[in-house]
């Protein structure tokens, strides 16, 4: 019975033995025997108990494959679970991460222990170039291949961006769509492995870029479920990558946009300098020039006058020409100044010294001040004493 056991498990044993025998029977059912027919046993019987064998044998096998099938389901199962697993770790840190480089990183390492590989890489298009470049690597030489530009077409990666379709390669030797590219180093890639698997990097149909893994730490090939895994990966990846590019020209829009603005205040701070030296040395003139100077709001009150109108005049910052007694030297002033004010027009006059140290007779021009609008804000005066030809001159010619 052993022996039958050995040759075929899937054997269902039957065994005929007098009634006498019916205890030491018992063993051999406990070994696996299925039932046991009496050796006087008469054909129906013997039919009863063949049919009963032969269900049996039909439920083992049925029972078999659905466990068969069941086992199948149940590993499919754990491998969803795994990449669900997977996946969610890897969401987590693309929503987390802003830096793109870390994002490739952290993407990378996950990927390769999902993988059980050793080797792979990131390339990113670079919207200036045109060229693929190495954002993120692992395995040997991984540090000296960053930075690496590759073409598009130029090499494994290159081609399968240019052609932008995931790519299975079981044995690169022996792939005609790859065999030129086996080993060879100007790919930046140097891989033993003669298995790998692509995935171009596309989102919204635009092209990002492409990621690549190989050399199983089982030195065995890749699989059509494992270019799903990666292409499923890639699809997730490359809206990451979308945002974190995103984020990459954001940065470097506001970091020109600050170098400009930086620009412009110190600009700005010189021509503010330049203009508060001019202003000073207007002052400073127009302080010290021998022509009265004086300024009026729209009230008739002074707001600047300088030494000669002091002494001309007899006006000072914070006098008021309104009101003055008609008897006043400068009531003519005030009335030319209120004209002046009112109708938006230049007058020219003479009168005799204010207040002031000098007396005599002046020469005085009196002209509207206005805004940006139009509008007339006050007036400036501007007078000289008679006896004086050249400032005489520029006023009776209005200057």
């Amino acid at each position: 019975m052993r022996k039958v056991k050995r040759l075929n498990e899937q054997a269902v044993l039957m065994v005929a033995a007098p009634s006498s025998a019916f205890e030491g029977l018992i063993d051999v059912m406990i070994e696996g025997v299925y039932d046991f027919l009496p050796d006087d046993a008469d054909d129906h019987q013997l039919k009863l108990t063949m049919g009963r064998v032969a269900d049996h044998a039909r439920l083992r096998r049925r029972t078999d494959e659905l466990e068969r099938v069941l086992d199948l389901q149940n590993s499919v199962l754990r491998q969803r679970l795994q990449e669900l697993a997977l996946l969610n770790e890897m969401s987590h840190d693309l929503g987390s991460v802003p830096d793109l480089d870390e994002v490739l990183r952290r993407a990378l390492r996950r990927i390769l222990e999902a993988f059980d590989s050793r080797c792979g890489s990131f390339l990113i298009l670079d919207a200036e170039t045109g060229d693929l470049v190495v954002r993120a690597a692992a395995g040997p030489g991984a540090e000296k291949r960053l930075g690496q530009h590759r073409k598009l077409g130029e090499g494994v990666s290159g081609k399968v961006a240019l052609e932008r379709n995931p790519v299975l390669v079981m044995d690169v030797e022996k792939d005609s769509r790859f065999r030129d590219f086996a080993m060879d180093r100007r790919d930046g890639q140097g891989y033993r492995s003669a298995s790998f698997i692509a995935v171009p990097l596309i989102h919204h149909g635009r092209l990002l870029g492409e990621m690549n893994v190989t050399e199983k730490e089982t030195g065995e090939p890749f699989t059509a479920d494992d270019l799903r895994l990666l292409s499923i990966l890639g699809g997730h990846m490359a809206s990451a990558i979308s945002s974190a590019l995103a984020a990459e020209e954001l940065k470097r829009l506001n970091a020109a946009l600050q170098d400009k603005m930086s620009s412009a205040r110190e600009s700005l701070r010189a021509a503010h300098e330049r203009l508060t030296r001019a202003e000073g040395l207007t002052c400073a003139v127009a302080s010290t020039m021998p022509a009265a100077l004086a300024v009026f709001d729209s009230g008739l009150c002074v707001t600047f006058a300088n030494e000669a109108a002091v002494e001309l005049l007899g006006l000072a910052q914070g006098d008021c020409l309104d009101g003055l007694a008609a008897s006043s030297g400068l009531a003519g002033l005030a009335g030319a100044a209120a004209e002046v004010v009112r109708q938006g027009c230049t007058r020219k006059l003479t009168a005799e010294g204010g207040g002031g140290q000098s007396g005599g007779q002046l020469r005085i021009v009196v002209t509207p001040l206005r805004l940006p609008d139009g509008s007339v804000s006050g007036a400036a005066v501007v007078a000289t004493a008679a006896c004086c030809p050249l400032l005489g001159a520029a006023l009776d010619q209005g200057r």
